[in-house]
């Protein structure tokens, strides 16, 4: 991704007048809270910084951890409770801004929606950028009230980085850019964020070209559902 997305970051007095925090970092801090819910954190990889930034991903993961040691970040790992296998990175901020905003300051209602409805639209947008720029499926020209409720569930159930790294091994497959046998059928990105499972089958490697070629070309015929 190399376009910089259009919303607004935060750096907060305490990082930003930091002499001891290298620029770089700062603003990796701002990034971060601009993909922040209001529970305070975001699912974003170190690839997405790095794409983002235009930097090694080696250098994303050394400035997390400056981030982390000096405490304005706290970094957790969820894991699949069945096969203990990575499920997301969640990426938490430390400071004030962290704090729930009904219990420090009674913010009216509205707008503490709004602040989460801009959170949520604007981690929608990266997702939607993202697929869009793999230029392998039907492109995606507007977020419907029905595609945002889906995005936001495949979130809770599958995560962030599972959503991106699903639609990258999905553009690498012949049977879902409908590269086989004059295939009229592809997925898009509907089919994506369907439901669970589509996505969970493609990480699996289910639609990998050496799983359908070991099933038989009539595999490849078959509609999804």
């Amino acid at each position: 991704m190399t376009e910089r997305p259009n919303y607004y970051a935060i750096i907060p007095a305490d990082i930003r007048y930091d002499k001891s925090l290298k620029d770089k970092s700062k603003f990796l801090y701002a990034e971060i809270t601009a993909l922040c819910n209001k529970d305070g954190y975001c699912f974003a990889s170190n690839k997405y910084f790095a794409d983002l930034y235009g930097v090694r991903k080696e250098t994303i993961s050394r400035l997390l951890n400056e981030l982390k040691n000096k405490g304005y970040i706290d970094i957790k790992i969820e894991y699949d409770e069945e096969t203990k296998e990575i499920k997301r990175r969640l990426i938490y901020l430390l400071t004030k801004l962290s704090i729930p905003l009904d219990k420090t300051i009674n913010y009216p209602i509205d707008q503490k929606v709004k602040e989460n409805n801009t959170s949520i639209n604007n981690t929608i947008n990266i997702l939607v950028d993202f697929y869009n720029k793999l230029d392998k499926f039907p492109k995606v020209k507007k977020i419907t009230k029905s595609r945002r409720n889906k995005v936001i569930s495949r979130l809770k159930d599958v995560g962030y980085d599972n959503l991106i790294k699903a639609l990258e091994i999905g553009s690498k497959s012949k049977f879902l850019t409908g590269n086989v046998n004059n295939s009229k059928w592809r997925a898009d990105f509907d089919w994506f964020i369907e439901n669970d499972n589509n996505c969970i089958k493609v990480l699996e490697g289910k639609y990998s070209d050496n799983h359908q070629e070991q099933n038989g070309d009539k595999s490849y015929g078959q509609r999804l559902n």
